[in-house]
């Protein structure tokens, strides 16, 4: 899918590959890694992802090409949402699952990231992965 083929490589690539999102990310993905262990091994985790997402190609892109292509996604995504609650009626489904599995995941993250602001400018998809995390995690939150 879209989301699959660009905007989750894209979340991938501020978090492993950006400087400001790993320095923000890298304390959450290795919790309990002990410190002078994680200062050597994340470092090297990143520069694989890193290179993996090159080899792919999302690698190459700019910063702006990423925002520019992910913008793209949210439009799409926003659009087909509408002003609609949940993709398919009153009750949600598998794509809303999706969805909230990956552009929640941007939007409800507390990792200060471009591509964050950028999906933050869409109400509908905001108020979408507010609702998902209420109705299914409300407990976590």
């Amino acid at each position: 899918t879209m989301l699959e083929n660009h905007f989750t490589k894209f979340i991938v690539w501020y978090r492993w590959v950006d400087k400001s999102g790993f320095a923000q990310f890298k304390d959450q993905a290795f919790t309990s890694v002990p410190s002078l262990v994680k200062k050597f091994i994340a470092p090297v985790v990143a520069r694989k992802i890193g290179k993996g997402l090159y080899n792919e190609g999302t690698g190459r892109l700019s910063e702006a090409e990423i925002l520019q292509l992910a913008k793209k996604d949210l439009d799409a995504v926003s659009n087909y949402l509408g002003g609609r609650e949940y993709f398919f009626g009153e009750q949600p489904s598998m794509i809303d699952a999706v969805i909230f599995a990956t552009i929640g995941n941007v939007i409800l993250s507390n990792i200060e990231i471009p591509l964050r602001e950028l999906a933050y400018k869409y109400d509908n998809l905001v108020s979408h992965s507010n609702r998902m995390m209420q109705r299914y995690f409300a407990d976590i939150q």
